[in-house]
């Protein structure tokens, strides 16, 4: 018996299958739901099978939340408020923070506000300047990439861009 792909490689497969089936139109996300939901109904065995993997994904996506930042238990410093919870480097990470990957979440930790110390909110915020960093950089190669899709559409901004793709 072929053994089933884990939840987030299903929903990839059925996620491609959605916009393929859209195609130039595009989706939506409420559509994607319909879709999604339309085709694990198909196979209950699915459901109960992917039921603790939808619990992990759950408390992962808690624990990615970001944290409140308005509240009357939160407190403030030079006028900026203190989330409800800060982002520092695991104790057990030795690596430079240069060298830590912001998405690898196993090199962080968090803490409640209320027991924050002056180390955890100067992690926080260079934890944040590396994210934006990373994000403003991935902005840039994007915007790049659409200037070079512009020139070699030559104008053209309906060409597809499977078209003017890199050669393999």
């Amino acid at each position: 018996m072929k053994a089933k792909p884990k939840l987030n490689e299903y929903l990839t497969i059925l996620h491609g299958q959605y916009l393929e089936r859209q195609k130039q139109e595009g989706g939506t996300a409420a559509g994607w739901r319909v879709y999604a939901l339309e085709q694990l109904h198909r196979e209950p065995e699915r459901l109960s099978l992917y039921t603790e993997e939808l619990i992990l994904n759950g408390l992962t996506k808690k624990w990615r939340e970001p944290p409140r930042k308005r509240g009357p238990d939160l407190f403030s410093i030079a006028d900026y408020t203190i989330p409800e919870t800060l982002t520092r480097v695991a104790k057990h990470q030795i690596a430079d923070g240069d060298e830590i990957e912001t998405d690898d979440e196993d090199v962080f930790e968090k803490v409640d506000h209320r027991y924050a110390t002056v180390a955890d909110l100067i992690d926080d915020s260079n934890i944040k300047l590396r994210k934006a960093a990373q994000s403003s950089a991935r902005a840039n190669a994007c915007a790049i990439a659409a200037d070079f899709a512009r020139k070699r559409a030559k104008g053209d901004l309906h060409v597809f861009l499977r078209d003017i793709a890199d050669a393999p």
